[in-house]
This record gives C-alpha cells, structure tokens and sequence, in this order.
C-alpha cells in the first residue's frame, strides 16, 4: 500500500496553529486548506474560535487558517492582490499572523514581504517563506517554530533555575495536550517545572518569556533541532534529553535518568512513578497468561520518525516479545536511527529495517495510514502514534509518551479491536 507521507507544510501549518494566537494564512489554491483546516480545529481548538458566516472572504464558513484561493489566473499575473485582501481581513481579530506559502503558490514568487509592509503590519505577521513540499514533516515544524522565535526576539530574561520548556513536541503527536500533562508530572517529580511547550498550546506573546528557562527538554528531537540551535546560541539555554521520545517503560526510565544526570536533577521520585506503573501493568498481564502471551512472537510493522520507532520497537521486542517484520524511518536524526540498527543488528534482525510491508498482526504508524492498512485487511489491527486522521472526542489523556502513554499502548494492543 503506498504511504503518501505529510510533508513541510503539514508540520509548518500545524506549528502555527498551534499558538494560541495565531491565524494561520495559507497563500495558495483552496484546495490545499480543506485537509488542515479541519485538523486544526480538531486538533488544536481555541476559545477564541468565532462563528464564521459563509459569506466571509477568504474563510468560506470555517474559522481556521483562511486561504488566498489562487486560481489560473493569478498564477499567471500574481496574487499580490489576494494577499492584500487576505491581510486586511484578517487583521480585524486580535493577535498575530502567520502566513505560509503553499507548494505551488511559492512558483509564483509573490512579494509577501511587501504586501505585509504595504499594509503596516510589520509586527503583526510572521512570513515563512520555504520550500516546505520538499522538507519531511518535522523539518516545517521545526521552521515554523524557528521563524516565531526569530520574529519574536526575545530580550532575554534572568534565568529561573529549575524551569524548563518544552520543545519539538507539535500537536500532530498523539493527544499532544495529554502529553504536556504526562511530562509535566514526570519533571516536577524531577524537581523541573515547565513553563511552556513551544508549537503546541503556547502564544507569540509567551515565546518573550520563554528565555527565562534554564533548560529546553527535548520530546521528539527530530522536530526541533533548528529551534534548539537557535535559542542555545542566542540565550544559552542548552537542550536536554536523550535523542529519543520517552516512549515504553525502559525508553522512559532512560529519558528519565538522561534529563535528570543533564540538570542536575535526582531522578528517584520520577522512576519511582514509573516503576510503580510498571508494576501494575504486569500484576495485569500475569493475571490472565494465556491472553499475555498473544503478543508472543506477533509480527508488526511500523512507519515512524526515528524517535519513536527507536524506543517502540526496544520496548516491544524486551517487554512483549513481539517481532518487526518492517520498519521505515521516514525522518530522525542518524544517532538514533544508528541506535535502532544496532539493536536490530545485535538481534538477528537487520532485515527488518528498510524492509517494505508486507502485511501482518499489526501496523504502528500515523493513524490515517495505519487506519487505512487496517481496514483494508492487510493487518489485524493497528496502532496511531502520530498525524491523527482526526480527534474526535478523547475525554482521557491518551498520549504514547511516559507512564501512561506506556499503559494506553498496552491497552491498544490487549483491548478490542476497531
């Protein structure tokens, strides 16, 4: 089954819109809006979401990310015009702007420079201006938080020692508000407090306090290597972690101890947390063996940034005992995707890495694509670690990361099957 996988633009618009004050301009044809329109709306919903006529150009009924609609024409003249429009209605809400250029849109080489000077709005609107079709998904990410930073700029603050921000944890991971919740606890029982995840729940407005941290956390490091160089170099404050998500019980404890030996923390309340939850999930695997062991040799395929297959793929081999028949890493930084194949290597199981799918008891990948694998009957069930095909209603936390994301795997893999 062919995986068209989400691109720059994905991860750059997501990032916008995961600012709470932001709107998100889209320079291109509609027809590139209507995907990410309604996932930042399920993903991301802001209380500051009016009711939205039909009639209001350049939203056509939906309160999210309003579009220049290029069409023949203005590929051929220009769409300096729309862009002024654009501008000008969106400059009636409060906040700040973002606009991000659509594949085809950044062919045309509009000025968007000039149009954002031509209606003064120097200070309201953030311009991304990248070829974002030709960058993988956590690259735009990366660029979009980057380039807030960069509008920003940040007089710098005196350092509050133990605080910490979040970064590289964007709002297309698995229930990303649960996983602010999930690390938040696990770093204040490390003695860290956080002050904000940049891209995800954040404002513009917070970024000119972001300085004060001591220390950046890396969730998925692959999402913020360009914003962690910037902020290090420009405020010295170094980026902790481990060069993987905390994803499985082990993967955790080892985040865990890397955070905890990189601040200057005591990691022992945190682990003791974990283990504790380590504990009760074994208590209710050896309550029925016979269903425990239906892991035992299971063959799955996953599709994942190097950060989460990493520590997926340990966690399920040590602690299930389940077998990768295919494992594609579409992005990541190469110490971890070195990781992964030695570990593979170390096991007999190089041949699984690169390895095309094949069909099996389980797909572990964006939920859309690992959705579609699933009912297309090439895999028994799936999992969704990332790029959800849509919220829906989640009235639990249910993140993959620490603890808890452990448990909601454990309950993914035992419990009914979609």
């Amino acid at each position: 089954m062919t995986f068209v996988r989400p691109d720059g633009l994905a991860g750059a618009l997501m990032a916008a819109e995961g600012f709470t004050d932001v709107t998100t301009v889209l320079h291109g044809p509609g027809g590139c809006r209507f995907r990410y329109m309604r996932l930042a709306s399920e993903l991301s919903p802001k209380k500051t979401d009016p009711p939205c006529p039909r009639d209001r150009n350049f939203f056509f009924g939906v309160p999210r990310i309003p579009s220049t609609f290029l069409d023949e024409f203005d590929y051929i003249y220009g769409g300096s015009e729309r862009l002024d429009g654009v501008l000008k209605e969106v400059s009636v809400e409060d906040g700040y702007i973002a606009v991000v250029e659509s594949p085809a849109a950044a062919l045309i080489g509009d000025d968007v420079g000039s149009a954002v000077s031509r209606n003064g709005m120097e200070d309201r609107v953030l311009v991304l201006r990248k070829h974002l079709v030709s960058m993988p998904m956590n690259e735009g990410f990366d660029e979009m938080c980057r380039e807030a930073v960069r509008f920003v700029s940040p007089e710098g603050s005196e350092t509050e020692r133990g605080s910490v921000n979040l970064i590289g944890l964007p709002i297309l991971c698995k229930d990303w508000e649960g996983s602010i919740e999930e690390l938040t606890r696990i770093l204040d029982l490390m003695g860290l407090k956080v002050n904000m995840s940049i891209g995800s729940g954040c404002s513009i407005a917070d970024l000119n306090e972001s300085t004060s941290a001591e220390f950046n956390v890396a969730v998925f490091p692959e999402f913020c290597q360009g914003t962690a160089s910037m902020v290090e170099q420009g405020y010295v404050i170094p980026t902790v972690g481990s060069g993987f998500a905390p994803i499985g019980f082990g993967p955790v404890r080892e985040w865990i101890r890397a955070v905890a030996e990189q601040t200057g923390k005591d990691p022992s309340k945190a682990l003791e947390y974990v283990d504790g939850t380590d504990r009760k999930a074994r208590r209710i695997l050896k309550s029925d063996a016979r269903r425990a062991s239906t892991t035992h040799g299971m063959h799955y395929s996953i599709n994942a940034g190097a950060s989460v297959a990493y520590p997926l793929v340990r966690w399920f081999y040590e602690y299930l005992s389940m077998i990768p028949d295919s494992i594609e890493v579409p992005f990541g930084l190469p110490g971890t995707a070195d990781l992964l194949e030695s570990f593979l290597s170390e096991r007999s199981l190089e041949g699984s890495f690169t390895a095309a799918p094949v069909g099996g008891d389980l797909m572990v990948s964006s939920g859309d694509y690992a959705h579609m694998c699933h009912l297309s009957g090439d895999y028994a069930s799936y999992l969704d670690v990332g790029f959800p095909p849509g919220r829906g209603f989640n009235f639990r936390n249910g993140t993959i990361l620490g603890a808890t994301g452990a448990m909601n795997i454990l309950d993914s893999l035992y419990g009914r099957r979609d």
